[in-house]
Protein backbone atom coordinates (compact mmCIF):
# COMPACT_ATOMS: atom_id res chain seq x y z
CA UNK A 1 0.00 0.00 0.00
CA UNK A 2 2.66 2.82 0.83
CA UNK A 3 4.34 2.24 -2.30
CA UNK A 4 1.23 3.36 -4.20
CA UNK A 5 1.41 6.27 -1.92
CA UNK A 6 5.20 6.75 -3.06
CA UNK A 7 5.18 10.32 -4.97
CA UNK A 8 7.79 9.00 -7.73
CA UNK A 9 7.93 11.36 -11.14
CA UNK A 10 5.89 9.18 -12.81
CA UNK A 11 2.75 9.71 -9.98
CA UNK A 12 3.56 13.46 -8.82
CA UNK A 13 1.48 15.16 -11.39
CA UNK A 14 -1.64 13.29 -10.75
CA UNK A 15 -1.05 13.45 -6.95
CA UNK A 16 -1.21 17.39 -7.57
CA UNK A 17 -4.30 16.76 -10.20
CA UNK A 18 -6.09 15.29 -8.12
CA UNK A 19 -5.42 17.44 -4.82
CA UNK A 20 -6.60 20.23 -6.75
CA UNK A 21 -9.40 18.61 -8.26
CA UNK A 22 -10.98 17.74 -4.77
CA UNK A 23 -9.61 21.26 -2.91
CA UNK A 24 -12.63 22.56 -5.49
CA UNK A 25 -15.58 20.50 -4.77
CA UNK A 26 -16.22 19.37 -8.51
CA UNK A 27 -19.73 17.59 -7.81
CA UNK A 28 -21.22 19.05 -10.81
CA UNK A 29 -18.02 19.94 -12.98
CA UNK A 30 -18.74 23.23 -15.34
CA UNK A 31 -22.46 23.74 -13.71
CA UNK A 32 -21.93 28.05 -13.13
CA UNK A 33 -24.43 27.66 -10.10
CA UNK A 34 -21.71 25.40 -8.63
CA UNK A 35 -18.52 27.34 -9.48
CA UNK A 36 -17.53 25.43 -12.90
CA UNK A 37 -16.10 26.21 -15.38
CA UNK A 38 -16.62 24.82 -19.29
CA UNK A 39 -13.25 23.27 -19.52
CA UNK A 40 -14.07 21.36 -16.50
CA UNK A 41 -16.34 18.99 -18.85
CA UNK A 42 -12.94 17.88 -20.68
CA UNK A 43 -10.36 18.03 -17.66
CA UNK A 44 -12.39 15.54 -15.84
CA UNK A 45 -12.47 13.24 -18.51
CA UNK A 46 -8.36 14.09 -18.23
CA UNK A 47 -8.34 13.58 -14.95
CA UNK A 48 -9.96 9.66 -15.16
CA UNK A 49 -7.80 9.30 -17.91
CA UNK A 50 -4.62 9.99 -16.18
CA UNK A 51 -6.21 8.09 -13.18
CA UNK A 52 -6.47 4.82 -15.30
CA UNK A 53 -2.97 5.15 -16.53
CA UNK A 54 -1.53 5.45 -13.09
CA UNK A 55 -3.66 2.47 -12.18
CA UNK A 56 -2.65 0.28 -14.61
CA UNK A 57 1.09 1.00 -14.40
CA UNK A 58 0.30 -0.67 -11.05
CA UNK A 59 -0.27 -4.05 -12.62
CA UNK A 60 -2.97 -4.54 -10.17
CA UNK A 61 -6.17 -4.62 -11.11
CA UNK A 62 -7.89 -0.96 -9.65
CA UNK A 63 -11.00 0.23 -10.52
CA UNK A 64 -12.52 3.64 -11.18
CA UNK A 65 -15.69 5.04 -10.60
CA UNK A 66 -17.98 8.15 -10.26
CA UNK A 67 -21.34 9.55 -9.65
CA UNK A 68 -23.37 11.21 -12.01
CA UNK A 69 -26.85 13.36 -11.38
CA UNK A 70 -29.92 12.14 -12.60
CA UNK A 71 -31.03 15.98 -13.51
CA UNK A 72 -30.82 16.88 -17.01
CA UNK A 73 -29.13 20.46 -15.85
CA UNK A 74 -26.29 18.89 -14.11
CA UNK A 75 -25.78 15.69 -16.49
CA UNK A 76 -25.15 17.60 -19.26
CA UNK A 77 -22.15 19.19 -17.47
CA UNK A 78 -20.59 15.42 -17.47
CA UNK A 79 -18.88 14.15 -20.93
CA UNK A 80 -20.04 10.17 -19.80
CA UNK A 81 -18.74 8.72 -23.22
CA UNK A 82 -15.43 10.01 -22.48
CA UNK A 83 -15.24 9.37 -18.67
CA UNK A 84 -17.03 5.58 -19.37
CA UNK A 85 -13.66 5.12 -21.43
CA UNK A 86 -11.68 4.88 -18.37
CA UNK A 87 -14.07 3.82 -15.94
CA UNK A 88 -15.22 0.91 -14.33
CA UNK A 89 -18.95 1.95 -12.72
CA UNK A 90 -21.13 5.02 -13.27
CA UNK A 91 -23.43 5.40 -9.47
CA UNK A 92 -26.28 7.80 -10.96
CA UNK A 93 -28.11 9.69 -8.04
CA UNK A 94 -31.56 10.16 -7.98
CA UNK A 95 -32.16 12.12 -4.68
CA UNK A 96 -35.62 13.77 -6.35
CA UNK A 97 -36.85 10.12 -7.08
CA UNK A 98 -36.43 9.79 -3.01
CA UNK A 99 -37.30 12.70 -1.67
CA UNK A 100 -40.93 12.43 -3.60
CA UNK A 101 -41.20 8.94 -2.04
CA UNK A 102 -40.32 10.39 1.46
CA UNK A 103 -42.65 12.70 1.24
CA UNK A 104 -45.72 10.49 -0.21
CA UNK A 105 -44.63 7.99 2.90
CA UNK A 106 -45.11 10.74 5.26
CA UNK A 107 -48.26 12.29 3.66
CA UNK A 108 -49.31 9.11 4.33
CA UNK A 109 -48.56 8.02 7.28
CA UNK A 110 -49.49 11.10 8.71
CA UNK A 111 -53.19 10.20 7.44
CA UNK A 112 -53.20 6.79 8.79
CA UNK A 113 -52.68 8.44 12.54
Amino acid sequence: MAQFFHLSSDNYDLAVDLFVFLLYNREYPGAPDRGGKKEDTKNYVELVKTLRDTFDKTGRSLGITFTAPSSYWYLKWFDLPGMMKYCDWVNLVCLTFFLLVFLFLQTEVLSLT
